[in-house]
């Protein structure tokens, strides 16, 4: 028989990806896994896996995936063997009368289980409560089924029709041989014995093996080496449920040193229960159905009425029912039916619905009989921002900047962490550390220069790393400058440079009536020497220049002349350095026009340099 598994790879390699936030995942919580007892006197454990484990950190955004499980007892596969007292006194019905089992009213055909034509003996009702145990356990595919049948010695049934003996089979439905049935239910309803003398008893399939006399004793012994030979072909890791029935003292049953009792495995739960007459006080401390019970965890039950043995006997195990998985009391993954062993929840991605602070993750099992059990573990979250995102700073009239990295998620976990901030570009400078403060937030401020070569975009880096993992955030400062210079249009001196003519001068024409300008302009953020001055005629349209600032012109307003310009003095290459004073003589039509441009190209506002024409 191949054992096939139903779970999820646990602690499945999981890569990650880099994001904006990080998480410290915890498990710091008693609740996982979470283990009660149900009514049915079976473990039900709940358990909540995180990949990547929960004692690293890992970044929000990452996958973070959870799974849940729940199972009755401490394996993920279970054994159940059926022990059946098949003595010649389970068709008697001296000692346990003959009953209706199974409706229409009165003892009839339907009421013979093994169809050995004795109907609604003990055997029978025993018969029918096996198979309605077993249909109850579905089609779990980690759960095996065998059967051992005693009375005097024991046999271990063959759950298979394929050849050689097999002392399991599973799921518990399963039908190979596709015919009569569930192949458990077959071999059940296989079972026989006689009352009476050397009586034949055993099981019928799916290898027969029936022996004259074995009716005639009840080997509690032989019956439970036969249940530790049939559990120990199966691994240990497994867990091993009996149900034992019997309806009669036993003929051999010891105790103590080299008892099969203290050969049962560890962990084996034995379910014993005393049927028909023989069933008041035969749970009572002491006998040996009890004594069964109580040293293998299990429980004793009398069963007077052996026809309610199809009702008592599924009774007696549970199923688990649902399994739900939430975060922060929200479902995010859950399975439901009818489960012996196990149900689980695998692999849900709960990175995305995690929020900064606590995030409570909880598993909750329910089985068929009402015990709900929870398990919850609690994740903490730390999401990191970096304000703000782009920002733009005139240079001549702001040239620092802040930004502030904000550590979000509980108290404790983003106080008192170090981030560190550089900036890249055109400015670089750092790296710089900061502790955040109680809310989590740690400002960065700096400055640059005032002058051109600051211009330029910064990136601003924070960077925050928890236990040896780290995040970093980007943000930009755009540094620029949109602000125009200023031109000027200064009076200067004469071409000898020896005194600034009078003005208004002859007739009060003008603001410098004789023409002599020196060209001046100032900026926010470059030097004069970077500046550059032009010079229109509004007359005319005429641009001269660009000049640099300081020039000197001599600007004339002639209507008649053609715009013109030309070195003045001694600046023409002349040489006699007389006129070295004024650089240039600009001959224009209108009054004339200054206006500066700086580095960034921006273009001031024209000023205007007022001149008469000739005077008379």
């Amino acid at each position: 028989m191949t054992r096939r598994r139903i779970w999820g790879q646990r602690g499945a390699t999981v890569p990650i990806v880099l994001v904006l936030s990080v998480m410290l995942a915890t498990a710091a919580l008693a609740a996982n896994p979470a283990t009660d007892t149900t009514t049915t006197n079976q473990e039900l454990t709940v358990e909540i896996d995180l990949t990547p484990d929960p004692g690293a950190n890992h970044w929000l955004g990452e996958p973070l995936q959870a799974s849940a499980w729940a199972m009755l007892g401490e394996g993920d596969f279970a054994n159940i063997v059926y022990v059946l007292d098949v003595s010649g006194s389970m068709e008697n019905p001296g000692f346990n009368p003959f009953q209706d089992i199974n409706p229409p009213p009165g003892i009839g055909a339907e009421d013979d289980c093994n169809g050995d034509g004795v109907a609604g003996s003990a055997l029978d009702s025993a018969c029918f409560g096996l198979i309605a145990l077993n249909n109850s356990l579905g089609n779990a595919v980690n759960l095996d089924v065998g059967m051992v049948a005693f009375g005097d010695g024991a046999k271990t049934a063959d759950m298979d029709p394929s050849p050689g003996l097999q002392a399991f089979t599973s799921p518990p439905d399963v039908d190979n041989d596709a015919i009569g049935g569930a192949d458990v239910d077959q071999v059940i309803r296989s079972t026989d014995t006689e009352f009476g003398g050397a009586s034949t008893a055993g099981i019928g399939l799916f290898t027969a093996d029936f022996s004259a006399g074995f009716a005639g004793n009840t080997d509690y012994d032989a019956a439970l080496s036969a249940m530790n030979a049939a559990f120990a072909t199966e691994p240990a890791s497994d867990i091993n449920r009996a149900v034992f029935i019997s309806d009669g003292e036993p003929s051999v049953f010891t105790t103590g040193a080299g008892s099969p009792l203290d050969g049962v495995a560890p962990g084996t739960i034995v379910d014993t229960y005393g049927i028909g007459s023989i069933a008041p006080g035969s749970c009572a401390p002491g006998q040996p159905l009890r004594t069964i019970s109580d040293q293998t965890g299990g429980t004793c039950t009398e069963v007077a009425d052996p026809s309610t043995l199809s009702t008592v006997l599924p009774a007696a195990l549970t199923n688990i029912s649902s399994l739900d998985l939430k975060v922060n009391g929200i479902s995010v993954g859950t399975t439901v039916g009818s489960e012996p062993v196990s149900m689980h929840v695998n692999d849900v991605e709960i990175g995305a619905v995690l929020v900064p602070g606590a995030n409570l993750i909880e598993a909750t099992a329910v089985a068929e009989d009402g015990t709900t059990v929870t398990a919850d573990v609690i994740v903490e979250v730390i999401d990191m921002t970096l304000d703000p995102f782009h920002a733009v700073n005139e240079l001549g009239s702001d040239n620092g900047h802040t930004v502030t990295a904000t550590l979000l998620g509980s108290p404790a976990q983003v106080a008192g962490r170090t981030v560190t901030f550089e900036v890249t570009g055109q400015n670089p400078t750092g790296p710089a550390d900061v502790v955040t403060d109680g809310s989590g937030a740690a400002e960065f401020s700096y400055t640059v220069p005032i002058e051109p070569d600051s211009l330029g975009l910064d990136t601003i880096s924070a960077t925050v790393d928890i236990d040896g993992h780290s995040v970093t955030l980007e943000v930009t400062k755009e540094w620029v400058d949109t602000t125009p210079p200023v031109a000027v249009c200064l009076e200067t001196t004469n071409p000898h440079g020896s005194h600034i003519p009078k003005a208004p001068g002859n007739g009060g024409q003008g603001q410098n009536q004789d023409g002599f300008y020196e060209l001046g302009a100032t900026d926010d953020v470059f030097l004069t020497e970077d500046l550059q001055v032009i010079v229109v005629d509004t007359g005319s349209g005429w641009i001269f220049g660009p000049f640099s600032v300081g020039t000197r012109i001599k600007y004339t307003e002639a209507n008649g002349a053609t715009p013109s310009i030309k070195a003045m003095g001694g600046n023409n290459g002349n040489g006699n350095g007389a006129a070295g004073a004024v650089d240039w003589h600009i001959k224009g039509k209108g009054d004339l026009s200054v206006t500066a441009v700086d580095g960034s190209g921006n273009v001031s506002a024209p000023v205007a340099c007022l001149v008469p024409p000739p005077p008379k």
